[in-house]
Formats: structure tokens, sequence, C-alpha cells
């Protein structure tokens, strides 16, 4: 298994699971391909790509019953670390990590996850909720629109009504609350840290093999 995930304290049983869809490079840096491009994790540093085309782990032609979507692919094996104990049966998930941006490709891609349970995997930031609601909205088939107002204000447009926000405290479960409409996705964020990389990373080292 890979020394830097054992550094992170996740366990022999969840590297085994993503172990297929991950390589490393001549330094031991993890690599996870997103197409042409890949996400880069080493000793000090980690690269998010602007890809077209997104990592998947996980066996697509199952009768998977979760999907899993990060923006990243460590963010989503960091999160499994502290969650796999919830989920037993792991032939039937599917992880997706979308990279720094999301072109009508992608989600034109995570179209076809609509009918399964979708889990966001989201940082603990304004920009964190909003990306997870303007993929779940997305993934439903739910026009939606984002927009800076000044002030440090937000607004979203759906459902043909505007509501705005204080950008500062702006959570998906306010903006549920204000439009009175539940998007049947199951979110996940750290809550004492940016991200669930940054809360293994501040755990005291203690390998989980």
């Amino acid at each position: 298994m890979h020394p830097y995930l054992i550094r992170l304290g996740i366990s022999l049983q969840v590297q085994r699971f993503f172990a297929p869809y991950w390589r490393t490079d001549e330094k031991g840096a993890l690599l996870f391909e997103f197409g042409d491009q890949q996400e880069h994790y080493g000793m000090g540093y980690h690269r998010v790509p602007l890809a077209d085309t997104c990592w998947i782990a996980g066996d697509q032609q199952s009768a998977c019953s979760n999907v899993f979507i990060a923006y990243s692919a460590m963010e989503a094996i960091c999160f499994f670390a502290s969650y796999h104990h919830r989920f037993p049966v792991r032939d039937r998930l599917l992880f997706i990590a979308t990279g720094g941006s999301l072109p009508s490709e992608k989600l034109c891609f995570l179209l076809r996850f609509a009918n399964l349970k979708v889990n966001l995997i989201q940082e603990n930031s304004v920009l964190g909720h909003i990306w997870a609601l303007k993929l779940v909205a997305a993934v439903r088939q739910l026009p939606l629109g984002v927009y800076n107002l000044p002030e440090n204000r937000v607004r979203i447009v759906f459902r043909n009504h505007a509501y705005d926000f204080d950008a500062t405290d702006f959570s998906l479960s306010r903006f549920e609350k204000a439009c009175h409409y539940r998007f049947k996705g199951r979110f996940y964020y750290p809550l004492k840290h940016l991200t669930f990389l940054d809360a293994l990373k501040a755990n005291p080292f203690r390998p989980n093999l």
C-alpha cells in the first residue's frame, strides 16, 4: 500500500478499494487519471487538474446503489477513510472526482447517475456549499444560477425565484429552507476543518493497518 496514505492513517482496507484507480510517478507521488490530465499528491503538494473528464473509482457496470462525488480523488479517499464503516457492501459504491472545474461535458456525464443515491463530498466553506448545490441541481436536472452581488452577497436563482444571502454564512441547509425544496442528496463536509484531507493531516500519526 502507499506510505503517504498510511501516514494519513488510512486503513489498508480502504486503500485496497482504491488501489486499482491510482498509480505513482518515479518519485512515489500518487497520480489519479482525469483523461489526459492527472491529480498529483506528493510530499508537500497537492495539485487538482482543470480537466474535461472525471476520475472514477468503482465498477460502473455493476448495480451500484450509491455515487459519491468530490472535487478531488484524495478528498474522496479521505472521506471514505472516515465513513467506510457505514458502507459495508463496497461493490455497489461508485466514487467520482470532478477536478477543479464543472464544464457542461462533466455535468452531462453525471446525469446518468440521477436515479442513484447521490452523496456530495464538499469543502466546509461558502465555495464548497455552492459547488455542491450547483452539482446536485445539475444531476437532478434542475436549472439553477449563482451570481455574486456587491457587499459580499450571493444570489441563487431557482425555479423562477431569486434568493439573496450573505456569502459569509451561506449554506445548503439555509438555501433549502428558503426555497422550500429538498434536493434529495446527502452532503458531507468536515465540521472542524476545510477538507477531509486537512482533517486527517491534523490527526496524530496512528497507522491503521
